[in-house]
């Protein structure tokens, strides 16, 4: 049947057809060709594909041409009749003679004749979507069965085309309604986004405004600060000198003084609260944390603030740990606290009142609470009013008719600087009545000092404060003077006659006690401190902590007098220890070991570089009567002029001048090759940046800030400078560049000390040129000191970076030569013993000398454990090599030549 009748080319034109419209997206082109293959297999001579898009009927009309299809064009069939059975009942119409069909309605004019009718349905889903049909079969055959078969395949095929074809339309409609909301959205965040960016562009050249504003600001305050600290300084740093020298004085012109002081000061305060703000704004304000008492730090804000109580006849109840407590904390910033809020109580509590201030320690392990509180019975505040306080510049009661004076500053600073360290601060008040201001602040305890905890192991203070404010003279002695030690001892017998022997060697020994020691250092300047080991030795640890608390003594170093053998050794610092039956030698020799010489001190040169002149005046005055050689210089230029020429051993600068800058002043020197390495001492009125503190980097050695810097401050400063710069403080051999005699005894303590404390060891070697006096005699003076650098550049090629070598005599020499055992010393001293005797050393006239030298070496825990008996046989055993013969080695108590 269908088989029989199809040949095979026709089955693989009609599979081709199905899966290509299976696998293709129909168009106009493939139904085209699914007409010509309808008409291919079936033999008709006319085919018509009609079909459904965008709503309205389309048809592609096969085997017509010419008038023919230009007629169909505008008369395209409507659906009705024959073709009405196909659209509208979806059946399958075979027809042999169109005419004679009864839903025949006959041809529109200009219509091709047709005789024979075979049409499909194209439908899909239930869903009538187009129609194929043919028309007269060539040869005047009726269309079969076996045609209606095929028509009904390539209808189906072409369903599954256009359905095909119609969702792939609705999908590019869809997807051209998604591209196009897309396009539209995108195009609204592109304005969006150009608005963010414009908006952007606007905050940042905000940021960039509010940068240059708080710049400008930041600059305004540093240069504010140095206008008005320079001048402050020279306010309260005359009006100080004034007070000091003002015994003769009438009391009417003392006390125009002091309120001069007072009021410089008290602008100052408020200058360096500004400023401290700014600092904490900017987040470059700095916590040092170091061993501190808190009671301490409180006993000096009440001694500060004592006037101010006088004035008003306030009584005051301080409240502190039973036992004194040492822990890690800013005391600076403490004290800040503390003053801020307990001259708060004082200013707004009538006078005739109450105030409370204490501490107390909370917690069991090293890291507590530091619980403070300040309580009053002045106006108190008013509940809305709480939290304005803490704002800058506020003030409870403020307005023109304000009672009570003050900027509005110190809570705001009290606020932020317990922020800054993890505390915070509580305000309870009662208009009328009072108010109780509570912080905490974290603390580390010091080990072994335990807190005290509860209210129950406080003890307390009451009084009512004098209306007579003591005077405190400030009185720096002369240098030309006895040095000063000061004798802290409670045994008066044994420090009488220790002050004895010390003034017998060219000493001055001052005896004081705990509570006077900080204003005995403040005025006498001591560069040692004895301390007494009293009867129960346990005290010595506080006597010790508080020295180490304060100040004006925390960087002298002390001395236990009165130790045993026996007695525990102290890191509190540096701290020896000396036996009660001291000799005048020993002593005096324990005095060599940790200060001045008291005999033939070098005058130190100090060059002063400031545009103000009365700072310059200001520290002359200071330093007249001190023992320094003063250079002033006005301006950077001369300044630099002046190091380069004159050498000083010290400079103190200020940064800010005209023309050429501090810091300007101190790159300049850096790069010279003999003023590089004078020390620096900055002293100014700037508040430094974070930029300008890179800048200035290892450079400098100190920073001071004029207004805040006492004499006495200034004083002990240049002190600890000479300690360290040997050089500069004449403890080096200008001639050979090695460390002199008054070097030794400070490196052998410290070598000493370190052996004794960590069981290390360390060698001496000694030696003597032999007949230098004679090679002298001979070839002169100048010759002979040729010679002697020669032995130091030998010395220099042997040994390491670490050994140190000191002349001890004009040709006599000593090796310290630390962790170094005495076999390792034996061949070293070995080394230097034939390198002398074969090194030739030059004279005029193109000729050499030579030297032999007689060698020995000692090693400290072997020979001996004491340092100065060490060094008295190391001389012993180089005389006996010398008076051998010389050029030999005496290491072993042998000889070796």
């Amino acid at each position: 049947m269908f088989r029989s009748i199809l040949d095979l080319q026709q089955q693989a034109s009609i599979f081709e057809a199905v899966v290509g419209l299976s696998r293709e997206l129909v168009d106009d082109v493939v139904l085209k060709k699914i007409g010509e293959l309808a008409m291919q297999v079936t033999g008709a001579r006319y085919a018509m594909v009609s079909y459904v898009e965008d709503g309205e009927k389309q048809f592609i009309a096969l085997g017509i041409d010419g008038p023919e299809l230009e007629q169909l064009k505008h008369h395209p069939p409507q659906g009705l009749g024959l073709l009405g059975l196909l659209w509208k009942d979806r059946q399958v119409v075979r027809s042999e003679r169109i005419s004679s069909h009864p839903k025949s309605i006959g041809f529109p004019q200009g219509h091709p004749p047709m005789v024979s009718f075979l049409g499909a349905p194209i439908e899909f889903a239930g869903q009538m979507i187009g129609a194929l049909y043919l028309t007269d079969k060539e040869g005047g055959q009726p269309f079969s069965e076996d045609d209606e078969a095929i028509v009904r395949l390539l209808a189906s095929s072409c369903a599954v085309a256009l359905s095909n074809a119609q969702q792939f339309g609705r999908l590019q409609e869809a997807n051209a309604e998604l591209e196009n909301r897309v396009a539209a959205r995108t195009i609204e965040l592109n304005n969006a986004n150009r608005l963010l960016r414009s908006h952007a562009i606007e905050l940042e050249l905000m940021n960039d405004e509010l940068r240059h504003a708080s710049e400008a600001k930041n600059q305004f305050l540093a240069n504010t600060s140095h206008e008005l600290r320079t001048p402050l300084n020279a306010i309260i740093g005359f009006s100080d000198l004034l007070l000091v020298q003002a015994k003769e004085m009438p009391v009417k012109y003392r006390e125009y003084i002091e309120h001069i002081n007072v009021s410089g000061r008290r602008l100052l305060d408020l200058i360096n609260s500004l400023l401290d703000l700014s600092k904490i704004e900017a987040g470059m304000l700095e916590i040092h944390h170091e061993p501190a008492i808190p009671g301490t730090v409180l006993k000096f804000t009440i001694n500060h603030l004592m006037p101010l109580l006088g004035r008003k006849n306030l009584e005051i109840r301080v409240v502190t740990p039973e036992k004194d407590v040492t822990a890690y904390l800013d005391s600076g910033k403490l004290q800040q606290v503390w003053v801020n809020l307990v001259g708060n109580a004082i200013k707004f509590t009538p006078e005739g009142g109450n105030i409370e201030v204490g501490f107390a320690i909370r917690g069991a392990d090293s890291y507590a609470t530091l619980e403070g509180w300040v309580r009053d019975s002045g106006i108190g505040i008013q509940p809305e009013d709480i939290e304005r306080i803490f704002q800058p510049f506020v003030q409870a009661e403020g307005g023109l008719t304000r009672e009570f004076g003050g900027t509005g500053l110190g809570l705001t600073l009290v606020r932020r600087l317990l922020e800054i360290q993890g505390g915070s601060i509580e305000v309870e008040s009662t208009p009328d009545v009072g108010s109780l201001f509570t912080f905490k602040l974290p603390v580390r305890l010091v080990s072994g000092a335990g807190p005290a905890t509860g209210d129950a192991g406080n003890r307390e203070s009451e009084s009512r404060m004098p209306m007579e404010v003591v005077e405190i003279e400030e009185d720096a002695p002369d240098l030309t003077e006895m040095p000063v030690i000061l004798i802290i001892d409670g045994n008066k017998t044994r420090a009488a006659a220790v002050s004895a022997m010390l003034r017998e060697e060219g000493y001055n020994g001052e005896m004081s006690d705990l509570a006077q020691v900080e204003q005995m250092a403040e005025m006498k300047f001591p560069f040692l401190i004895m301390v007494g080991i009293p009867e129960n030795p346990v005290d010595i640890y506080r006597q010790l902590h508080l020295l180490r608390s304060r100040k004006a003594t925390r960087h002298i170093p002390i001395v236990l007098l009165g130790g045993e053998d026996e007695s525990p050794s102290f890191s509190l610092g540096t701290v020896d220890t000396m036996d009660k039956h001291v000799s005048r030698n020993d002593l005096v020799d324990l005095i060599s070991r940790h200060g001045r010489q008291s005999r033939h001190v070098p005058t130190m040169t100090v060059l002063v570089i400031d545009d103000e002149a009365s700072v310059r005046e200001y520290i002359k005055e200071c330093l007249r009567g001190q023992g320094y050689r003063l250079l002033l210089a006005a301006n950077g230029q001369d300044g630099i002029q002046a190091a380069i020429e004159h050498d000083p051993d010290l400079i103190i600068l200020d940064l800010m001048m005209p023309g050429i800058s501090g810091f300007e002043v101190v790159e300049e020197l850096k790069r010279h090759p003999t003023a590089c390495d004078i020390p620096v001492v900055i002293f100014s009125a700037k508040d430094l940046t974070r930029e300008e503190v890179m800048r200035l980097g290892q450079e400098v050695e100190k920073v001071l800030t004029k207004g805040s810097t006492s004499h006495a401050d200034l004083l002990r400063e240049l002190r600890s400078m000479e300690l360290l710069y040997p050089v500069q403080a004449r403890l080096m051999d200008s001639a050979l560049r090695c460390y002199n005699l008054r070097y030794k005894q400070l490196r052998l303590a410290q070598e000493c000390n370190r052996a004794e404390r960590y069981g290390q060891t360390f060698s001496l070697v000694g030696w003597q040129m032999d007949g230098y006096e004679e090679y002298v005699a001979k070839h002169g003076q100048r010759w002979g000191m040729a010679a002697l650098k020669e032995v130091v550049e030998i010395v220099n090629a042997v040994t390491r970076q670490g050994d140190v070598l000191i002349r001890t005599k004009e040709s006599s020499f000593m090796l310290i030569l630390p962790g170094t055992t005495l076999s390792v010393a034996d061949r070293v001293a070995e080394k230097l013993r034939v390198r002398i005797r074969l090194h030739k050393f030059p004279l005029p006239g193109g000729v050499f000398g030579s030297f032999t030298a007689s060698f020995a070496c000692v090693q400290f825990g072997i020979n001996e454990f004491k340092c100065d008996e060490l060094v008295t046989q190391l001389n012993q055993r180089i005389e006996k090599a010398a008076s051998s013969g010389g050029d030999c080695c005496n290491c072993q108590g042998d000889f070796e030549s």
